[in-house]
């Protein structure tokens, strides 16, 4: 790849060859930094155009799909609210966040920093994780404070492995 040469990655935007990583008599390799999009998901349609020198520039269209890769906690049973006594089982879902191997060894539960009592695994895949979590006794000193009768106290889902993967939800004791 010669100074005279370039490369551009055409979306509806403008990008920015970061640099060549791989080049040799047959193919190049580049890596370009492209600015947030507008819309982060779904599948777009880009062009490469790579001109040698002065020749006639040589193109190619293929098509990328982009994902949103956040972590969101949502309660599917039980409106993510249980009595302080502790005992009360309910269903949730995380998304973007696989378990592999035992739930035990990939994830905490915790409410305000309580561990639930019983989390078991109903089904996970690349989309998201279905939990069957047990409430925890929230009635120590230190769970929180009571306004009217309850408490809040954020359900918290965190990664063993990886701290910065991680989702919460509010919840009501």
């Amino acid at each position: 790849i010669a100074s005279t040469d370039s490369a551009t990655l055409s979306f509806g935007g403008s990008s920015v060859l970061s640099r060549v990583s791989y080049s040799d008599a047959d193919r190049a390799e580049f890596e370009f930094t492209v600015p947030k999009l507008d819309a982060p998901t779904g599948e777009k349609s880009y062009t490469l155009s790579v001109r040698h020198g002065t020749s006639v520039a040589r193109t190619a269209t293929f098509s990328f799909k982009f994902f949103d890769d956040s972590i969101e906690l949502t309660c599917l049973t039980g409106g993510c609210q249980a009595s302080s006594a502790g005992g009360t089982t309910f269903t949730a879902a995380i998304t973007n966040m696989l378990i592999v191997g035992t739930v035990t060894d990939a994830i905490d539960v915790t409410f305000k920093g309580v561990a639930a009592s019983s989390v078991s695994l109903v089904s996970t895949n690349d989309t998201y994780t279905v939990l069957e979590i047990t409430t925890p006794d929230y009635t120590c000193t230190t769970c929180g404070d009571y306004l009217e009768g309850f408490s809040e106290a954020d359900i918290t889902v965190e990664s063993k492995t990886d701290s910065t993967l991680s989702a919460s939800a509010g919840f009501i004791f």
